[in-house]
């Protein structure tokens, strides 16, 4: 296939969203595509990283360590914040649009020939493993999308994969069931025989579920404690966490210390990302649910003890009854809130709540509340008040929506 544009492509790739429910979850679509690709996943040493919380930033730490020991290295992630590219990168790098919409044309070819059925995000897994091997990379950094047992990303059999597993907490009950060792179970199934998986200390009830695993295949699980790495405390508190994490596994992975320098200068996209915009402080952070939250804001109150940013507030439309639990914790770092929506799908089609039902729980709760949809007119908003500076928290789609025009670049 030919496009001219990345509009073009990304019209031809929604056509393989699909709603999600838990019936559809099965690995036989993207397990029979990398038959027919060649297996090409398993010629890459993979780093494999599930979990609740930290997922996207650990995996952005273990590329930014693997790179700055001079290996070449393939990193997805998911959600895409800015652009589809993000879900394939290459050496800390999009592929630029030309050899993306080149790569993408040939690989969607062959998919075609395959005549299997697969989703959007296994169609982008399978274009990653793909790509990566088809660039002579060695190294593949791989986020897990949802859970991990029936993930589209969990094809890899090398007993050589290194798991590394973040803070699991309660997210996607619909699918992954709704008890910690249910939604840890989900996320302990990346786990092969052979495999160095490594973890934080986590509660009792997630600790025994992935002990159990690991014992059951004949994997091995390293806990991680605290460590002491220098200048890590210039780091946001969870960022600490997952970087400590990131660095024990590709510690292992090289058989050497890797360097942190640059590591520790990385700014991962959207979490507690500060952006200057006409003069305000502009902090991006995607956090969508009670735990992401809550180290949001203990990080918040840390690192800038002084400041009460306006908050402007959406949440998918998939998390109404958590919106008090929420605000609750937001309310720590301010009491002014503009609530804002939001339109976009990725994956699946992905809409906000009514922001008029987040300005009313915030209402009750004592915030100064008020409604501006879309979120860069909310953000125009808010940077048009005293405040010194503006929190847009909530979801990675919202971001997508207003990131690139508050950078001020346009990506190539």
């Amino acid at each position: 296939m030919i496009f001219k544009d990345m509009q073009e492509l990304e019209a031809e790739l929604n056509r393989f969203i699909q709603p999600v429910s838990k019936t559809a979850y099965s690995l036989d679509g993207i397990k029979s595509l990398m038959k027919f690709l060649g297996s090409p996943q398993d010629e890459l040493r993979v780093i494999h990283i599930a979990g609740t919380s930290g997922k996207t930033s650990t995996a952005y730490y273990v590329a930014a360590l693997l790179r700055a020991a001079g290996k070449s290295v393939g990193l997805s992630v998911s959600p895409h914040i800015d652009t589809v590219r993000e879900r394939t990168q290459v050496n800390g790098e999009l592929i630029v649009e030309p050899a993306y919409l080149q790569l993408m044309g040939e690989f969607l070819d062959l998919v075609q020939q395959s005549q299997i059925h697969v989703s959007y995000f296994e169609l982008l897994v399978a274009f990653s493993y793909w790509a990566w091997h088809r660039l002579g990379f060695e190294y593949a950094v791989v986020e897990v999308g949802l859970g991990g047992l029936l993930d589209g990303t969990n094809v890899v059999t090398r007993s050589d994969k290194v798991c590394v597993i973040t803070d699991i907490g309660y997210d996607h009950q619909e699918i992954l069931g709704d008890t910690l060792p249910l939604i840890a179970a989900q996320k302990a199934g990346i786990i092969l025989p052979g495999n160095q998986v490594f973890m934080n200390d986590q509660p009792e009830e997630v600790m025994v579920v992935v002990r159990n695993t690991c014992e059951n295949v004949g994997a091995t699980l390293n806990v991680v404690k605290e460590t002491t790495i220098e200048g890590i405390e210039a780091l946001p508190l969870f960022q600490q966490r997952n970087l400590s994490l990131a660095y024990a596994a590709v510690e292992y992975t090289l058989g050497d210390k890797p360097g942190i320098e640059a590591t520790l200068a990385l700014q991962v996209p959207g979490r507690m990302e500060l952006v200057t915009y006409k003069g305000k402080q502009i902090f991006l952070d995607g956090s969508h649910n009670s735990q992401k939250i809550g180290s949001l804001v203990e990080s918040f109150k840390k690192q800038y003890p002084n400041l009460s940013p306006t908050l402007v507030v959406s949440f998918g439309a998939g998390r109404a009854q958590h919106i008090p639990e929420n605000l609750a914790l937001l309310k720590q770092l301010s009491s002014h809130l503009i609530a804002t929506s939001f339109s976009g799908q990725q994956d699946t089609k992905r809409d906000s709540v009514e922001p008029s039902l987040i300005a009313d729980k915030a209402t009750e709760q004592g915030f100064e509340a008020k409604v501006i949809p879309g979120v860069l007119d909310a953000v125009e908003s808010a940077v048009k008040t005293n405040n010194s500076a503006v929190l847009v928290v909530g979801s990675f789609y919202a971001l997508g929506e207003i990131r690139t025009r508050l950078l001020g670049k346009h990506l190539i």
